[in-house]
């Protein structure tokens, strides 16, 4: 499918934003015939598909991955699956049948009841606890503060004239519609950690930072590294950079407990929809209900199951005696850096294949190679 654009987005580091590409309203074309979707389980399933893929209409026989499935969609096709089916099936599922009849099959014998009770809001008078993604990284914050590892940006470039004031209310509105956008991390006198949700604001303001084109990569880096407070907040931040009078960039950066990779697509959705001037819906459970349920949830036997699993896992694990060019430094760094550089599309193409006929995703394939690569470095055949 071809979408003719204007510009390519970039990240802050070079790359192109594929986040921000427009939707593809078509269907791509697969190898053999259109077969439509029978019964009420393979409709279902194929609007799934179609809504988290994008796509206008899915086919019992398209596979997930061929149609540009990856496996973090995956994770929330079987997360919808549950919701719709009431049937508990493992992720593993979508790469063993990738198909719509083949998962419809495995959805129709998957045994009723899943394993995960629903996500109800709980009272905001209570302490709230930290989800343990939430704990990790307040943990990691407070042996390393002023860090700025766990920064995440997002552009959105704005191209044409722009409606300061709609803007300011568009964000105002997305800070209020979610309570995680305005959360910060408090430690109680007890020494734990808590949510600690601030109100929602009259007015998000925006600073506006005049920059010369030449010089946005290397704003952006700076903004970039500045670290968040996880106590004192905020955890979002937005600055506008006006780089002609028709021509602008909206720096956000969120620190990684208040967002991930599944939120920035969505707060770019919401916050295109309210400056346009659409009403959103009110959200029926918020990100601190999320942390409560999965604490309630994640307790006693289910802990244990879960912990125990890894335990195993990972027992014996070696170190990985990777040799270097320079000894490492006593002390752990961050600092690092990257190397872009392009695949060719031969190989690539023959990437795509070993991962289709191995019922894997690119990402998993890469990832195996990698592993290989390390393997080829240490002599070792246990890579962790």
């Amino acid at each position: 499918v071809f979408v003719e654009l204007t510009g390519i987005p970039m990240t802050v580091n070079g790359k192109v934003d594929r986040a921000a590409l427009p939707a593809v309203d078509a269907r791509p074309e697969l190898a053999g015939e259109f077969v439509a979707p029978t019964g009420a389980t393979q409709e279902l399933l194929a609007g799934i598909w179609g809504e988290l893929l994008g796509v206008d209409r899915v086919g019992a026989a398209d596979n997930f991955f061929e149609l540009g499935g990856h496996s973090l969609l995956a994770t929330q096709v079987m997360s919808r699956i549950r919701a719709a089916f009431d049937a508990d099936l493992p992720v593993a599922a979508l790469f063993e049948t990738p198909t719509v009849a083949g998962l419809a099959g495995a959805v129709d014998d998957a045994a009723p009841g899943g394993a995960t009770p629903p996500i109800v809001p709980v009272s905001r008078e209570q302490a709230l606890p930290l989800s343990f993604g939430q704990q990790r990284l307040w943990f990691l914050a407070e042996l390393e503060p002023g860090s700025a590892e766990y920064n995440t940006p997002m552009i959105i470039s704005l191209d044409g004239e722009l409606d300061p004031e709609a803007l300011t209310a568009a964000l105002t509105a997305l800070v209020g519609r979610h309570e995680v956008l305005r959360t910060r991390l408090v430690a109680g006198e007890d020494g734990v950690p808590r949510q600690a949700i601030d109100p929602a604001p009259d007015r998000f303001d925006v600073p506006v930072v005049e920059v010369a084109e030449d010089a946005v990569r290397a704003w952006l880096a700076a903004d970039g590294a500045v670290p968040f407070d996880l106590a004192a907040g905020p955890l979002f931040r937005a600055t506008l950079l006006r780089i002609a009078p028709d021509r602008h960039m909206l720096a956000l950066a969120m620190h990684h407990v208040v967002g991930d990779e599944w939120s920035v697509p969505i707060l770019r959705r919401e916050l295109e929809a309210l400056y346009a001037g659409a009403a959103l819906p009110p959200l029926p459970v918020q990100y601190a209900d999320f942390a409560a349920w999965q604490r309630q949830w994640l307790t006693g036997d289910v802990l244990a199951e879960q912990v125990g699993f890894w335990r195993e896992r990972l027992s014996g694990a070696p170190l990985l005696e990777l040799p270097a060019d320079r000894p490492r430094p006593a002390v752990w760094s961050p600092a690092g850096g990257a190397v872009r550089f392009d695949v060719p599309d031969e190989v690539t193409a023959r990437l795509r294949a070993v991962a289709r006929d191995a019922g894997a995703s690119m990402f998993m394939t890469l990832f195996g190679a990698f592993t290989v690569l390390l393997s080829r470095y240490t002599g070792q055949d246990d890579i962790v």
